[in-house]
């Protein structure tokens, strides 16, 4: 076969192959070619097909990728150990903040958010029950006064919405409803 790319001996093929990316060493080479793992052909060279399908069943990639054609098998297995890898340092980001006290329990959260929404329910249906009759009494079913009306339920709002994003507010009864 003329124009096909030869090795003399395997210190040659392990230079081909630490160039091409793969991790190997002429030890090991030489151990695989003495293992049957790499044969010589009728010339008693190394053809580099043999070589290439050698390096992909044998050996590994330097540094993920480096290797010009990985089979298909081989880059999935090392796509899927590194997502693996990376999950795996994720979790143990998450653990080490959970505890660290960075992070609380979805639980937790959900709990008080539920907690902040049933106090600002409670505050709003109190206010048009406790509120109402004052409100027509501001007015005087005069609509000129529509303005002062506004700025008076925008102040109690505010105020409780202040009431809904206090942290503190876990111990503290809803009032009831009037």
């Amino acid at each position: 076969m003329e124009g096909l790319k030869q090795f003399k001996n395997p210190e040659q093929v392990a230079n081909y192959l630490q160039r091409s990316g793969w991790a190997c060493s002429r030890a090991t080479v030489y151990r695989h070619v003495k293992g049957g793992h790499l044969q010589k052909n009728e010339a008693g060279t190394f053809d580099l097909p043999a070589v290439e399908a050698y390096a992909v069943g044998f050996l590994k990639p330097d540094k993920f990728g480096k290797a010009k054609e990985l089979g298909e098998l081989q880059r999935r297995k090392l796509e899927a150990t590194v997502l693996k890898s990376e999950a795996h340092a994720k979790l143990l980001d998450q653990k080490a903040r959970r505890e660290s006290g960075q992070l609380i329990l979805r639980s937790e959260f959900e709990r008080a958010l539920t907690w902040r929404a049933l106090i600002l329910k409670r505050d709003l249906i109190q206010f048009a029950f406790s509120e109402a009759p004052k409100i027509i009494e501001f007015t005087e079913g005069n609509l000129e006064k529509i303005p002062d009306l506004v700025f008076l339920m925008k102040e109690k709002f505010e105020l409780f919405l202040h009431r809904y994003s206090n942290p503190d507010i876990s111990g503290e009864a809803p009032a009831e409803d009037p």
